[in-house]
């Protein structure tokens, strides 16, 4: 086995990644949001185990620039999809 150490959590992670899925994930099944403003998400399930792959919300697509230009196949083929419009590049 080839030891791997883990690359350190990046500062701005918890805020701009972490808490916004908790909180999706929170809406999606039905619990009790944390937050009282902003859009909010429909529920979908009756449990965080049963929310359906797709339901999730796309967090990554402010960084969709960066994706065309670091992973291209990706980004192709999320295009080939229809997950993946011109305009959101």
């Amino acid at each position: 086995m080839i030891p791997v150490r883990p690359a350190a959590e990046p500062p701005a992670f918890d805020a701009d990644v972490r808490q916004p899925g908790l909180r999706a994930i929170v809406e999606l099944a039905g619990e009790t949001p944390v937050r009282a403003a902003g859009r909010r998400y429909k529920q979908v399930a009756e449990s965080r185990e049963e929310i359906p792959a797709g339901a999730f919300p796309p967090y990554w697509r402010a960084a969709l620039g960066d994706l065309t230009r670091h992973a291209p196949f990706v980004a192709r083929e999320l295009r080939r999809q229809g997950r993946l419009r011109n305009e959101d590049c």
